[in-house]
């Protein structure tokens, strides 16, 4: 039975590396094009302009993962209580490029997905992840 269990850990996380590395590659032609035609955009104007082409992703939700996004590069992220406070919670640090903004955008996009339950595979975002950085350029 050992042997079904590997082959289906296998297969979903490289469904997952896959998806990954699609978004990736979309997003990074996202990117390229809207630099290349403004180029006098800061490159986090491009970055929201790069996650606002994505389904589901309006004004506004864009706008919180660009600074979700910020606020990790800095080392933390805000979140809402249930006694309506925020709190502040230290995370590892990564620098604010356009492979953090899609792996934020892939965070979003997996809660979407799965309802909140996240992928059928623990590792899974990992893996898509690592697509991520597999694809997108880190001077980026």
């Amino acid at each position: 039975m050992s042997w079904f269990s590997d082959l289906t850990d296998k297969y979903v996380l490289k469904k997952a590396y896959k998806w990954g590395r699609g978004r990736a590659r979309t997003k990074l032609i996202a990117f390229r094009t809207y630099s290349k035609e403004q180029p006098h955009l800061s490159k986090s104007e491009l970055y929201y302009l790069t996650i606002l082409t994505s389904d589901g992703f309006n004004e506004y939700t864009t706008q919180k993962l660009i600074d979700r996004a910020k606020e990790q590069a800095d080392g933390y992220i805000t979140t809402p209580t249930v006694a309506g406070t925020t709190l502040n919670l230290q995370v590892p640090k990564e620098p604010f490029c356009l492979r953090s903004v899609v792996k934020m955008m892939l965070s979003a996009e997996e809660w979407k997905l799965f309802d909140g339950k996240g992928f059928p595979h623990p590792n899974a975002i990992f893996e898509a992840w690592q697509a991520v950085d597999d694809t997108i350029p880190a001077d980026l």
